[in-house]
């Protein structure tokens, strides 16, 4: 396999650096009271937290308390962005850190790759929400994503 960059994203594989956002269990009750919202018809088996333990060695963010306080608030301004969705029927796949399987009890994929053309609706919404009326402006303008909520 030939790569220029690997994404390690993985919770349940050993040794992973863990190059995306992947919160720890110990969250605040707006954190949690979100998750427990979510309904899931079918459940997958993704976990929606990480051992504390994981990364063994912190490479991506540049000390392990940086990387926690960064999941911190962008969780929680993603869960409040999607607390001002006017829908009686909102995209299930549309997560605070993220898109991802709507059978997935997680907060998301929290990618954080992206390139100068392009933001991958995986990234956390933070990156690239933009809804008329949401007095929210992206780091990342993206005209074809939001709009439907």
């Amino acid at each position: 396999m030939r790569f220029d960059y690997l994404i390690e994203n993985q919770v349940k594989w050993s040794n992973q650096k863990l190059n995306c956002l992947y919160p720890v269990q110990n969250q605040s009750k707006f954190v949690m009271d979100y998750l427990n919202s979510l309904t899931i018809s079918t459940p997958g088996n993704t976990p929606a937290f990480r051992n504390p333990n994981q990364p063994t060695k912190e490479v991506f963010f540049s000390n392990p308390q940086n990387r926690l306080t960064l999941e911190r608030i962008f969780l929680e301004k993603g869960i409040e962005l999607l607390g001002k969705v006017k829908s009686l029927s909102p995209d299930p796949r549309k997560r605070p850190l993220g898109d991802t399987v709507k059978s997935h009890r997680t907060f998301g994929t929290g990618t954080l790759f992206f390139t100068w053309r392009n933001v991958s609706n995986t990234c956390p919404l933070v990156f690239w929400w933009d809804v008329s009326g949401h007095d929210w402006i992206p780091l990342f303008c993206v005209k074809n994503r939001g709009q439907s909520q």
